[in-house]
């Protein structure tokens, strides 16, 4: 029974759900496609966001694509 709480408590922390609770979101197309970055969507797409507590329907207006590391030094 040790044995198995202890996996049950491992399969908790990595769970979808436990993520969310932490305050974090799922953005999903409407088909249901995770959205990993901006290359993902395009401006005035549909998106579904899955909350701990609920669901948002969002529309895509700007993709602020920001850039993933900063230069050391200016050229």
């Amino acid at each position: 029974q040790l044995q198995l709480a202890s996996q049950v408590q491992a399969l908790q922390i990595v769970s979808p759900l436990a993520t969310l609770e932490r305050g974090y979101s799922i953005v999903m197309t409407k088909q249901g496609k995770i959205v990993q970055n901006t290359d993902d969507v395009t401006i005035g797409q549909q998106l579904q966001v899955r909350l701990n507590k609920g669901q948002l329907s969002v529309q895509v207006v700007d993709d602020n694509k920001l850039v993933d590391t900063l230069p050391l030094f200016e050229d």
